[in-house]
């Protein structure tokens, strides 16, 4: 037989407040490169992404890779060298994306990480790096 307890008699659990709280500033992604190979790997998976083109169909899939992917490319990557950061071998966007993480600490009670969801810095890999500690073991709580 079984007892049930009342819900109010239950001892409610300790309120903890972490000692840091992880920022994860997440942009949906750049090239990692300034050539016609890096924006097509970038175009392929941010337009293959069904959160930016909800239809991805067999129709849609056609346009992406027999005409998107063999004549934009080139075309973008052309105008990704004109501002590209060549002091740091990135785009603008990284640039400004991890200074952004870099000053946005106004004091150590929390820290902040940049990530984007179309490149080979995904926001999963980030957030991974940004806490130094085992997976749910003492790991600040990270806002995205």
């Amino acid at each position: 037989m079984t007892v049930a307890t009342p819900i109010g008699s239950a001892n409610p659990a300790p309120a903890t407040r972490p000692d840091r709280v992880g920022v994860l500033l997440v942009n949906l992604g750049t090239p990692d490169t300034a050539d016609a190979r890096g924006v097509r790997v970038y175009l392929k998976e941010f337009l293959s992404d069904p959160r930016v083109i909800e239809d991805q169909g067999l129709r849609w899939k056609l346009i992406l890779n027999g005409i998107i992917l063999r004549v934009r490319p080139g075309r973008k990557a052309r105008d990704y060298r004109k501002i590209w950061n060549t002091e740091k071998n990135e785009s603008p966007l990284k640039t400004i994306t991890r200074a952004q993480a870099a000053g946005a600490r106004p004091d150590r009670s929390w820290s902040a990480v940049a990530a984007t969801t179309a490149s080979t810095r995904s926001a999963r890999a980030a957030a991974a790096r940004s806490a130094p500690c085992a997976v749910g073991v003492g790991c600040p709580p990270v806002v995205a």
